[in-house]
């Protein structure tokens, strides 16, 4: 056989062999370097949220979690229509909105048995018009010459006008007259209402200035009380020209049906502090609905006269 023959014989038997021991001398991983190169990703795109205000769609969730996370971010509902909760309530009826209210009342040192009846329509969201009667009351007339109790028709009407200046605030003017013998004022009222949360609120400031225009200041809840002032009116005596009313109260809301409320006041008759009675009333007022409220009261029109201005009061209050 020829030499160039058989090296090339040769050649094809060792070069096999070589080459599979030069694998198995090299590191591991070396013969698959093609194989095992590394490959380059492309990165991920950057979340649409950088600041974090939305959830993070990679993010793992429980079951349950969508709900929680819409119910965060879904924007809060708005009350709509005349609350139920006294606390709650505006100064002003709604527009377009009635209210009608009787009350009765008593005291039981001298006995003095009223009955009122108080209307109310809101015109505007801002602007209210009112009217209040008191329909009468059984006493013991000071011109009775027979010293007997019985009813005494109501002889007082007022109107009043109110204007919602802010949401805590209100502006009042009534006209209270008397129909026999005729008597007129005019009596300035400032209505404020100060909400802590949905439980708690500070009211004062209703009607505070009454001022004589003709003859006496008619009252609007006591028929007694305007029965003395035309005896005094009648016999050349003078009357006040002028009552200041100073005073306050608390209302807190039990629950959504019931409210409690405290009212503390002081009259100066007359301009003067040498008459000034301090009066108290508690009431509890318990509305099945936004429409109907009940209430009742307890209260002490003069404290230096306790046992003798001692009384309860009832009534209800229904809209439409």
């Amino acid at each position: 056989m020829k030499l160039p023959t058989l090296l090339g014989a040769l050649a094809v038997v060792l070069l096999p062999v070589a080459h599979a021991r030069a694998q198995g001398d090299a590191p591991d991983g070396a013969s698959d370097d093609a194989a095992g190169a590394a490959v380059e990703l492309d990165e991920d795109p950057p979340p649409e949220d950088m600041e974090g205000t939305a959830e993070n769609p990679d993010a793992p969730k429980l079951i349950g979690d969508e709900d929680d996370a819409a119910a965060k971010l879904a924007p809060g509902v708005k009350r709509t229509g005349y609350p139920i909760e006294e606390v709650l309530r505006p100064l002003t009826l709604p527009a377009v909105t009635s209210e009608i209210a009787l009350d009765a009342g008593s005291t039981f040192g001298n006995l003095d048995a009223e009955v009122g009846l108080r209307a109310r329509y809101g015109i505007t969201r801002q602007w209210q018009l009112g009217l209040r009667y008191g329909i009468g009351g059984i006493f013991d007339s000071v011109g009775d010459t027979t010293d007997k109790t019985s009813f005494n028709t109501g002889k007082a009407v007022g109107i009043d006008v109110s204007y919602l200046v802010f949401d805590w605030l209100a502006a009042r003017v009534t006209v209270p007259f008397y129909v026999d013998p005729f008597a007129t004022a005019l009596t300035l009222g400032a209505p404020m209402k100060f909400r802590f949360g949905d439980k708690f609120a500070i009211v004062a400031v209703e009607d505070f200035l009454e001022i004589k225009l003709n003859r006496f200041v008619p009252s609007l809840t006591s028929e007694a009380a305007n029965d003395a002032l035309v005896q005094l009116d009648s016999t050349g005596s003078l009357t006040p020209d002028a009552n200041l009313h100073l005073g306050g109260g608390v209302i807190y809301q039990l629950s959504p049906q019931l409210a409690l409320r405290g009212d503390l006041g002081i009259t100066f008759v007359d301009l003067s502090d040498a008459d000034a009675p301090t009066n108290i009333r508690g009431l509890l007022q318990y509305s099945p609905s936004a429409k109907l409220d009940l209430f009742g009261s307890m209260f002490i029109d003069a404290l230096d006269r306790a046992t003798d201005t001692f009384g309860i009061r009832v009534g209800a209050a229904f809209r439409i």
